[in-house]
């Protein structure tokens, strides 16, 4: 399936010197099944004069009349440029939401085989935070600081996320005792994540540039009260900077910062900083003579705390992308702008726990803002828990997932079923036209079109035929496929499950735009009266909703009746009507605390699907049809296994095989990853140091195990890692002559505790050098150049692996692997008894004691006897042997009366050597004396650590 299948994409060059460089792009979006590529001269020609750049749906208006007018073009879901040179850029990125990259997209996202993070590519000189990566800790910022520090990073280019990853570049929080930066702190994380105050932040927006965050580190290890002092200090500096840059779009506005934003006092002195550097007052208490003549603006954080107020409310939200788009918008213009109404979805009954796909760039952020403001859940990630999928485009994975395997489970709804939920307040009927239509076409149902005064929209009117959400009488359907075997991972594959979608010569009817129109500054009226004429609009919207769920319902019945008996058509149980659906409940009671999995992935675009193992049960009329079902269902599931993501499958065969699975797609696999490390060498050295890019490859000789990280690698990462010289394996053969052991931190698995045993083992590492490598050879903007190949490679030699080093493995210990015997042979520890029922099993530990040099682990079992103990051969003559003590009797036990009925059978009894009359030395352990020694590569009987009973000491003397 084409990368680009499906996509409406425009190019605007702002000068003509970019046509040649733009023709090109289109032909490789073209030749990789983009569906429209337009290329668009912006000289501001063909713009009315009268639309200014401050005119806002003036500029919406003549975007879409001018792009819209070929039937084919749903909509522009990417716009392609070098610069913002255009006016109608701020509209695109920050009103629609369309996602704006340069043409290095087009090509990275080809090399990675999935549509890129787009905040990478933004031609926007302000976005200098496109490279970063943000987590704003919510254990120490309450839900309006943590919506202001986000909004800040999203107006710097910037992305944040809420899950921890090792894709974290800072960790915003203002306390080193946040349980957040605990946990990197751990080691569970890369160590590269910097724990910051947000005073760096705010100090970027306030200079317009990204300053040095040494300043705003948080101190490692350092008391409370002495952060803290940082901490003030950080953001008396901070108040001593001014603005660089501002505008006059509050000229005339009075803003009141309300007390249920409950925001830090230096957070609430930046804001009042912001407001007046935009020409604005900020006001406490009551009006006064000289603001009276003002518009007064009240910024709350929830609707509930403002119901009383006479002046127009709005939200944080608001305020920051008014200052994106340089220009004053009402806060009436769109539902994120307004405070923040009461939730309608809970945990136990009305369940909201939606996933979505198809939405790209900051569409996803307002996606999860609404999920989240209705009182849901949003996940990237697909599964079973997901009862909701919000589709924009229907086609890819999660699409056919949710309406063949989990149709009836899961529903899919366009963004306008959320954004009219949140509207009304009320849980809709997603079963209705408006919502199930896919894709969506005009401006008035794009993505952040949805005005929150309602007297502005349609009045739905008893006649069916003036119902602007009338139901299409010529419908089509496109079928998804009954076989998932084609679907492949980029998430755009055909569709094949009925799902009514509008015919070319019957458009969807929706309302119209001036029906949608913002309200202009003159319009503004108090809110005794708006609330008036809203509760009298929502009375006719739930009256139209309802006449229009009831047409819909006799229409299906009708077409149902006719139907019947020609074929049998499947129970749709969405037909319910809408006032029923109201108070119905989603589904039986589901915990939404529980954590979903993430495997996000740089923009994660990417869509990623659970393994469901289980069978469907459908109910059919006959035991026939049953097993008919059944069978189907179970080829279904087999052939979804094939495909699941490309997660990482390594090789267990010799070295030469590592990618012979499946050759004829790696063989592609090999030509794309050696373009990638080709394109990284050119881009990071001089054109006179590249004699031959073959004599600088392998930069590395890594034949390496992992354990508890790096399972998400695709076959194309292995390609690039193989040419750069990282091997990785599953299994632990001696023909592998592994070197190397990836792990998160020091483990007690057994490949961990195996992998100590390489002879030698050359470099203990974190997965964030396999991450970073992979990162820094696919990014297409290099940071560094390197003058020769010797810094290159001393670089990402050198220089990475010791970055990357698990310091707990220190060179000693390394040192130790290259001597010619293992731990336990040094120790002349040959035969060791162990019991069936030692944690982890008894296959295991032999398995880790042999690779350090035992020769045979005797498993006893609870009735055993001093027959079935196993003597140690001790052969004490070796000259690397520094103690002649070594026990006759080692025993690793569990149990304290294992251990009773030892002491009763090898020391109460004074077992004896027949021959020598000498007593037989004795050392019983616990596993962790073992994992001891091999931690350290040393055996030392005389430390009592982990020791449960011992004659040794007796013994000796």
């Amino acid at each position: 399936m084409s990368l680009f299948q499906d996509l409406n994409i425009l190019i605007v060059a702002t000068n003509k010197s970019q046509l040649d460089e733009f023709e090109s792009t289109r032909l490789l979006l073209e030749d990789n099944g983009c569906n429209n590529c337009i290329i668009y001269e912006s000289l501001d020609i063909g713009i009315p004069s009268d639309i200014r750049n401050t005119d806002i749906q003036g500029c919406k208006d003549w975007f879409y009349k001018r792009f819209f007018s070929e039937k084919s073009i749903t909509d522009i879901h990417f716009i392609i440029s070098l610069n913002t040179n255009y006016k109608f850029y701020s509209v695109c990125a920050y009103d629609l939401l369309i996602p704006i990259v340069t043409p290095d997209w087009v090509q990275d996202s080809l090399n990675c085989n999935r549509l890129n993070k787009t905040t990478l590519y933004s031609p926007n000189p302000k976005h200098f935070f496109r490279d970063l990566e943000f987590y704003v800790s919510k254990c120490t910022f309450n839900d309006n600081e943590y919506l202001f520090y986000t909004n800040l990073i999203v107006s710097m280019g910037g992305s944040y996320t809420d899950i921890l990853s090792t894709d974290i570049d800072f960790l915003i929080s203002r306390s080193f005792m946040d349980p957040s930066v605990l946990v990197v702190q751990k080691g569970e994380l890369s160590n590269d994540i910097k724990f910051i105050f947000p005073t760096w932040i705010l100090e970027c927006y306030k200079t317009g540039e990204s300053v040095p965050y040494e300043e705003h580190l948080l101190a490692s290890g350092t008391y409370t009260d002495k952060t803290q002092s940082c901490f003030n200090e950080s953001w008396t500096k901070l108040h001593n900077k001014e603005f660089s840059i501002g505008s006059n779009i509050l000229t005339n506005k009075n803003l009141k910062l309300d007390k249920s934003l409950k925001l830090d006092h230096n957070v609430l002195k930046f804001l009042k900083d912001l407001i007046e550097h935009n020409d604005g007052t900020v006001i406490y208490d009551e009006l006064t003579e000289s603001n009276t003549q003002c518009e007064t603006i009240v910024i709350a954080c929830h609707a509930s705390v403002v119901k009383s107020q006479r002046s127009m409310t709005a939200n944080l939200v608001w305020l920051f992308d008014i200052l994106k788009l340089n220009s004053f918008v009402s806060p009436d213009s769109k539902i994120i702008y307004k405070p923040f109404k009461d939730k309608i979805f809970d945990e136990h009954i009305n369940v909201l726990n939606a996933s979505f796909t198809k939405y790209f760039g900051y569409q996803r952020s307002y996606i999860k803002l609404l999920v989240e403001k209705l009182g849901g859940k949003a996940t990237t990630d697909f599964s079973k828990r997901n009862n909701f999928l919000i589709c924009q485009i229907p086609r890819g994975r999660k699409y056919n997932t949710a309406m063949t395997l989990w149709k009836g489970k899961c529903t899919v709804v366009n963004h306008l079923w959320l954004e009219d939920c949140y509207l009304l307040g009320e849980k809709l009927d997603p079963s209705l036209k408006r919502y199930s239509t896919l894709p969506l076409t005009g401006l008035e149902t794009h993505i952040n079109q949805v005005p929150n005064s309602l007297f502005q929209r349609h009045n739905y009117s008893n006649d069916n035929d003036d119902l602007s959400m009338s139901v299409p009488q010529t419908m089509t359907q496109t079928t998804l496929p009954t076989q998932l075997d084609d679907i492949d991972n980029s998430d755009d594959d055909i569709l094949n499950d009925p799902i009514e979608l509008p015919s070319e010569n019957e458009p969807v009817h929706t309302l119209n735009n001036s029906q949608f129109s913002a309200i202009s500054e003159d319009d503004v009226t108090s809110s005794v009266e708006n609330e008036r004429i809203i509760n009298k609009s929502l009375c006719t919207l739930r009256d139209g909703i309802n006449l229009l769920s009831k047409t819909q319902s006799d229409l299906t019945d009708t077409t149902s009746n006719i139907n019947s008996s020609a074929r049998k058509t499947p129970e749709n149980p969405s037909s319910s009507s809408s006032s029923n659906y109201l108070t119905a409940n989603m589904g039986p009671v589901r915990n939404l605390n529980e954590q979903l999995s993430k495997n996000e992935t740089n923009e994660h675009e990417s869509d990623v699907i659970e393994k469901d193992d289980k069978s469907i049960s459908v109910k059919n009329e006959t035991k026939r049809e049953k097993d008919t079902t059944k069978e189907q269902n179970d080829i279904i599931l087999k052939k979804k296994r094939k495909i699941e993501p490309d997660t990482i499958k390594h090789d267990t065969r010799d070295l030469d095989d590592s990618f012979n699975e499946n050759r004829n797609v790696d063989d592609s696999n090999d030509v794309k990853a050696k373009e990638i490390v080709e394109t990284f060498i050119r881009k990071s050295l001089p054109e006179n140091e590249i004699s031959s890019i073959e004599s600088i490859l392998p930069i590395y000789d890594i034949r390496a195990i992992q354990t508890s990280c790096l399972d998400n690698l695709t076959n194309i990462d292995l390609c690039l890692l193989k040419l750069l010289g990282v091997q990785l394996f599953n299994e632990i053969k001696d023909e592998y002559k592994l070197n190397a052991i990836f792990a998160p931190k020091l483990l007690r698995t057994q490949k961990f505790l195996q992998s100590l045993s390489f002879t030698p083992l050359r470099y203990a590492l974190k997965p964030d050098f396999v991450e970073n490598l992979l990162k820094s050879v696919r990014r297409s903007k290099i940071r560094s150049t390197y003058h020769s190949i010797e810094e290159f490679c001393e670089h990402f030699g050198n220089q990475l692996i010791e970055q990357y080093s698990i310091k707990e493995i220190s060179d000693d210990m390394k040192h130790k692997t290259e001597l010619g015997t293992k731990i336990f042979e040094r120790a002349h520890l040959s035969n060791v008894n162990i019991f069936q029922d030692i944690n982890g099993g008894t296959d295991t530990i032999r398995a880790i004691l042999e690779s350090h040099g035992v020769k045979k682990v005797n498993i006893l079992n609870s009735k055993f006897s001093k027959d079935d103990i196993l003597k140690n051969d001790n052969n004490s003559n070796s000259e690397n042997f520094t103690s002649s003590v070594t026990p006759d009797y080692l025993v690793i036990a569990t149990k304290t009366s294992e251990v009773k009925k030892l002491k009763q059978l090898l020391i109460n009894s004074k077992l004896q050597d027949s021959n020598d009359n000498v007593i037989d030395s004795v050392h019983i352990v616990t596993w962790n004396w073992c994992v001891n020694a091999m931690f350290t590569l040393q055996v030392d009987f005389k430390d009592p650590t982990n020791v449960l009973c011992s004659t040794m000491n007796e013994t000796n003397a």
